[in-house]
């Protein structure tokens, strides 16, 4: 990011360090969503039943990731 909002400012003297500016307008279009999360649905109209939904889905998520890596294991030591 922080590549992004610096601009190398000119200078007509040779003998002057090189020095870089920040420009504001581009870390705010950068900063504008950070933190924030947009959930659509269209089944569920309610923000916060739509957020418990969402929360449930990862932990299904996380269980099924939990389990594949389980059985992964058992498997691999059955065919030894």
């Amino acid at each position: 990011m922080f590549e992004e909002v610096f601009e190398k400012a000119e200078s007509t003297d040779e003998d002057t360090p090189v020095s870089y500016i920040i420009n504001n307008k581009k870390v705010d279009e950068k900063l504008r969503y950070k933190g924030y999360r947009v959930l659509v649905s269209n089944e569920i109209s309610d923000a916060r039943k739509a957020w418990c939904a969402y929360q449930e889905r990862w932990k299904v998520e996380a269980t099924f990731k939990t389990l594949k890596g389980a059985l992964a294991t058992e498997s691999r030591t059955m065919n030894l």
